[in-house]
């Protein structure tokens, strides 16, 4: 089930008197819901570190906006297309970016 699939869900059953008729895709709805919260809470440095090469929205610990930041492996990171070895700066934070649109524009 995708996230607004899910959301569909949620508010239907909770928007009419018909709850009974939503209890079967209740559980998997609310699973889609809840994992897709985790998905965008900050994640810690020192707590896990994204894919090598994976690129994610960084907050830094410098006066840098978050922006974002791919992780080279090796507490390498890179910015907004620019080495960041030169500034000797690395997130603090972390989180994975959301999915790309998948309707026309």
């Amino acid at each position: 089930m995708k996230l607004p699939k899910a959301i569909e869900i949620v508010k239907e059953a909770l928007l009419t008197d018909r709850l009974k008729e939503f209890l079967p895709n209740w559980a998997e709805a609310l699973s889609v819901l809840l994992a897709e919260c985790e998905k965008r809470k900050w994640i810690s440095v020192k707590d896990k570190l994204p894919e090598v090469h994976q690129e994610v929205l960084c907050f830094w610990d410098k006066n840098f906006p978050a922006d974002v930041g791919i992780y080279c492996g090796d507490e390498i990171w890179q910015r907004a297309n620019e080495s960041m070895d030169e500034y000797d700066v690395n997130p603090i934070y972390w989180m994975p970016l959301p999915e790309i649109p998948q309707e026309p524009i």
